[in-house]
């Protein structure tokens, strides 16, 4: 399976569920390469502090331009192939979505990320030209923990209105543990980060239902 994060903008957390997701397959056993197209190499960095501290192994490559050859090379050695592209508009981006099954576009629920849509429907269309088979979903990240904080509501509104997307029903909430783990080279399933532990299991358990 390939997954690839994208967004058009940067900050809103693909490396984040990407190095979780990757770490979270690798503990359950599953064979796992993360391959970062992104410049500010997070998910790199964090797989080889992984490598270091002798964790359940991820195999991690960087790369830039048609990340496409390498994600369908990848996917013929590995149950599980994660991309981690730019947060902008990309050929890394393009390409990536070119070869994926699952498309992830973390999301923060504010309006200067909902007005980023347009060009993510725009994307994922032409993608489509291409790869009929890939599959979009919009995940909300740093969601607030506040109960009375309407943003993540207000934002589900909107992505309904794309018949062409649709949303995760997990959210991300904004979580000290996801910070710790990323940190350690580690993924919150192995820091047992309580509730952001139950929200990355729960993603991991909703991708196999797409």
């Amino acid at each position: 399976m390939i997954i690839s994060l994208v967004s058009q903008k940067g900050g809103v957390g693909k490396s984040t569920i990407a190095t979780n997701l990757a770490g979270g397959y690798a503990c359950n056993g599953l064979s796992v390469m993360l391959v970062d197209a992104d410049p500010q190499k997070t998910s790199y960095r964090w797989a080889k502090d992984r490598k270091e501290e002798k964790l359940p192994e991820v195999a991690s490559r960087q790369a830039k331009g048609d990340i496409a050859p390498m994600l369908s090379s990848f996917a013929q050695d590995y149950q599980i192939v994660l991309a981690d592209t730019p947060g902008r508009d990309s050929k890394e981006m393009i390409s990536g979505l070119s070869v994926a099954d699952i498309a992830i576009m973390p999301l923060y629920p504010s309006q200067p990320d909902m007005d980023t849509i347009e060009t993510l429907v725009i994307n994922i269309a032409a993608a489509k030209k291409v790869n009929s088979n890939l599959k979009a979903y919009i995940l909300l990240t740093r969601v607030a923990t506040h109960p009375k904080n309407t943003e993540k509501d207000v934002a589900l509104d909107i992505i309904k209105g794309y018949k062409t997307l649709a949303a995760a029903k997990t959210l991300i909430h904004d979580r000290k543990g996801y910070r710790d783990a990323i940190s350690e080279g580690r993924c919150v399933i192995e820091i047992k980060a309580g509730k952001a532990q139950q929200e990355i299991i729960s993603l991991a358990k909703e991708i196999q239902s797409w």
